[in-house]
């Protein structure tokens, strides 16, 4: 878990980018969204922040999508 003290992201010069790999569609009621939408909720608490995600990481959902994300 990384922890990051939100008066220093106030004073980067460059957003703190942080990304989320969800197995599921970001929208689908359980565990995926739950943790979209906590990575919403830093990006509105933590100034100078800035979530990237994929979702449905699921190679039976999405073929090649976990090699394409380990490169």
């Amino acid at each position: 878990m990384l922890i990051m003290n939100p008066a220093h992201a106030q004073t980067a010069d460059k957003p703190f980018i942080f990304g989320l790999l969800l197995v599921g569609p970001y929208n689908d009621h359980g565990w995926s969204q739950a943790h979209y939408d906590a990575g919403l909720y830093v990006e509105k608490k933590v100034p100078g922040t800035k979530m990237i995600y994929i979702d449905k990481v699921n190679p039976a959902d999405r073929p090649g999508s976990h090699t394409a994300a380990c490169r």
